[in-house]
């Protein structure tokens, strides 16, 4: 089944969204290649008078969580992944959650 990789970023975070999906993002994406097969990046909209708990989350998808770990574990990755990290100071404030979701079960598409 499909597994997720989310990255989080928390209200303060700031982050700068033209800079992450035009720059940043494209990026990390080529670097989780051939693995990743697509990359969005969400806005949280919460009802009026709730917060939420993130302001901007990435889905990365992944054919299957193994997927994910041997993107990570990938020699081509190392350099990628310590650019990844040093970007962070040109689009937010503060540091992401990162978690790993695997897929257990969905339902049709509507049209």
């Amino acid at each position: 089944m499909p597994a997720t990789l989310i990255t989080a970023y928390e209200p303060g975070s700031n982050v700068n969204l033209d800079y992450y999906i035009n720059t940043h993002m494209p990026r990390a994406f080529a670097g989780f290649q051939p693995y990743c097969k697509r990359w969005k990046v969400v806005q949280a909209a919460p009802a009026p008078g709730m917060e939420h708990p993130f302001e901007v989350m990435t889905l990365a998808e992944f054919d299957k969580v193994e997927d994910i770990w041997a993107a990570y574990a990938a020699e081509e990755f190392k350099p990628v992944a310590q650019w990844i990290v040093d970007d962070l100071t040109n689009y937010a404030q503060k540091k992401p959650l990162v978690w790993v979701v695997d897929e257990k079960g969905s339902g049709p598409s509507s049209s």
